[in-house]
């Protein structure tokens, strides 16, 4: 039987677009190179998934009378070929599994995988641990700065992906790099169940690059998570059901701090990383010198006979004079990150972890955790 729908071009690629960033570069289950569509009641919901991932979304089509079916169609060739048509309607027809776009006098045929076959995954009421509202930005800041910075790390899983978890009525979403950087957020919510979570890598990236709008809904089950926003649902296996222990590393004390301009900063981490040695067995490293109401900051190239320092003004709230080492690479992630004018800077030792918070109005508010280079170490190895 022939089925038949007309569909407005710029809806249904917006959604293909969104639900084809699940498609995996390669799929060892042949059918999750597909996506599923399912078209009842005017309506055609579109599902992509891999082994971590499902995104789902929607656009409107116009089709015969309780013309309900389903096709399951090669995501990449679909995608791509809706996209560079230059139409406003298309129609398609689908028929003994396979499907045809037709526009005009171009016409297109797709050979389909068998849509029983496609598994979506589905949240389940009864298997609810949390359900809870959460703005937008939230989402798209943590989800986006967690796909920027998490590294994979087979010994420990549980480090690599972004946390989420509701502590006392307070949303706290934790990342971190390699064991050197760390990210927080905490927001506010009416929410007082306790959960925590721990997503992958894959749900961050999708979520950055398609930036949620309005309120988002976090549904947590026990082994899978959801979001819901402006007609789209990410569904996301759970990496691990316990809260990251990340938050151990933000133990510092809030009086004792430098306060400093962003912008002159970054610019100042520019510029010096010109003069800053790196070879395949070292990293860039930048020296950050406080005294009184000045930060130096001073980079060195042995090697080749180069070096470079800068001299910024800062406001020293109780913090002492330090100098504490740190990988350029590693520090321009959080200042780069942050777009306020200016930071705080907690600092409490050469050898300790640096804190970096935004103090701006922005919300949510960002701190980051910062583990410094041992250059007495680096040298002990480095002679023998």
């Amino acid at each position: 039987m022939k089925n038949k729908i007309v569909a407005n071009k710029k809806l249904m690629s917006e959604c293909l677009n969104t639900v084809a960033k699940a498609l995996a570069s390669k799929s060892l289950i042949p059918i999750f190179d597909g996506i599923l569509l399912v078209i009842k009641d005017g309506v055609c919901l579109a599902y992509c998934r891999n082994q971590a991932l499902q995104i789902k979304g929607r656009f409107p089509v116009e089709g015969e009378k309780n013309d309900n079916f389903s096709m399951c169609v090669p995501g990449r060739i679909l995608k791509d070929t809706i996209s560079l048509l230059s139409v406003e309607e298309i129609t398609l027809e689908y028929d003994n599994q396979v499907l045809f776009i037709k526009v005009k006098r171009k016409k297109y045929k797709i050979p389909c995988f068998k849509a029983e076959d496609y598994i979506p995954m589905v949240t389940v009421a009864e298997n609810e641990l949390a359900r809870l509202s959460l703005p937008s930005s939230v989402i798209n800041q943590s989800m986006g700065i967690g796909s920027n910075i998490v590294v994979w790390d087979d010994l420990r899983p549980s480090l690599s992906g972004v946390s989420i978890s509701n502590v006392e009525g307070k949303i706290e979403i934790y990342s971190m790099h390699g064991g050197s950087l760390f990210f927080r957020s905490i927001t506010d919510i009416s929410e007082e169940k306790a959960f925590g979570i721990i997503l992958g890598r894959e749900v961050c990236l999708a979520i950055k690059e398609t930036q949620l709008s309005g309120d988002a809904e976090l549904i947590v089950e026990e082994k899978i998570c959801s979001f819901k926003s402006d007609g789209f649902e990410f569904i996301s296996i759970l990496i691990n059901h316990e809260p990251s222990n990340i938050k151990k590393y933000y133990n510092y004390d809030v009086d004792s701090f430098i306060s400093v301009n962003n912008i002159e900063l970054n610019a100042s981490l520019k510029r010096l990383s010109m003069y800053a040695l790196s070879t395949k067995d070292s990293v860039k490293t930048i020296f950050l010198n406080i005294n009184g109401e000045e930060l130096t900051l001073s980079v060195e190239d042995n090697d080749n006979n180069k070096d470079a320092s800068e001299v910024l003004d800062i406001v020293n709230n109780n913090t002492d004079n330090i100098q504490i080492a740190f990988n350029m690479s590693i520090l321009s992630k959080p200042l780069g990150s942050i777009t306020s004018d200016s930071i705080k800077l907690f600092l409490t030792g050469s050898t300790k972890p640096a804190f970096i918070e935004d103090i701006s109005d922005s919300f949510p508010k960002q701190a980051w955790a910062v583990l410094p280079v041992d250059v007495k170490r680096k040298k002990e190895l480095a002679n023998g």
